[in-house]
C-alpha cells in the first residue's frame, strides 16, 4: 500500500512540475520547461534549447 502511494505521489510531482518525456526512435528526453530538454548523450546529462523558426 505504501508503494503504491510512493508512486502516486512521485506521478503528482512530475505532473505537477511539468516534466513530460519526449521520445522517438532514437532519442529519449525530459522536457523540463517549454524549449529546455535533458537528455543523455555518450552517458553524459545534456541539457538543450529548441526554438521555432
Amino acid at each position: 500500500m505504501s508503494l503504491l502511494i510512493l508512486v502516486l505521489s512521485l506521478l503528482l510531482i512530475i505532473e505537477i512540475l511539468e516534466i513530460k518525456t519526449v521520445q522517438n526512435r532514437k532519442y529519449v528526453a525530459l522536457k523540463v520547461s517549454d524549449n529546455d530538454f535533458v537528455t543523455l548523450v555518450n552517458d553524459k546529462k545534456v541539457m538543450t534549447n529548441f526554438t521555432e523558426k
